[in-house]
């Protein structure tokens, strides 16, 4: 897992007059693919907040949360990204855009290896290589331009955590 947090943040156009979730209703939300937990906790964001995801408003699914960023700056709406790529934007100067609200953060990206698919011998090399990873040249150019820092073990409970995360993107991979 990278060292980062991270969190689902949900953009507008600086001139949109959005304020909060609640101004949503009847808006469009740019967003990445289902299978993004960052999709997931801005549904998760959209539920507690009391909005109905199915009616309230339109979610137009991006290819990308780059693509998300862009469809708000061009077609209006409101944005749900990654905290990293809200970050490299903010950077970039993208000063046309504010934050609207932020989710709970989350750790940042994890990677997990399948002991059926690969031998143990390769998993062991592939997760020391991750983690000096950040040392190396490629690694350094990798982490500068990605907004994500270094990776490390997991922390113990990290999986259970990640649960509900997994289910939902299973059901949204089997069509449930």
């Amino acid at each position: 897992v990278t060292a980062n947090r991270s969190a689902a943040v949900f953009v507008a156009r600086r001139d949109s007059g959005l304020t909060g979730l609640a101004d949503l209703r009847g808006q469009t939300l740019h967003a990445p693919p289902a299978l993004a937990i960052v999709h997931q906790l801005g549904i998760e964001a959209l539920l507690q907040a009391g909005l109905d995801v199915d009616t309230d408003l339109t979610i137009q699914v991006a290819q990308s949360h780059n693509s998300a960023l862009l469809a708000v700056l061009q077609q209006g709406g409101a944005g749900l990204v990654g905290l990293p790529t809200w970050q490299d934007a903010r950077r970039s100067g993208q000063d046309q855009l504010v934050e609207i609200f932020r989710t709970r953060d989350i750790p940042g990206f994890v990677l997990l290896g399948n002991p059926e698919r690969l031998p143990p011998q390769r998993l062991a090399a592939l997760s020391r290589d991750l983690l000096t990873l950040h040392a190396e040249p490629v690694g350094e150019r990798y982490f500068q331009g990605s907004g994500l820092v270094r990776f490390m073990q997991p922390e113990p409970g990290l999986l259970e955590a990640l649960d509900p995360f997994a289910d939902r993107a299973a059901r949204a991979l089997g069509g449930q």
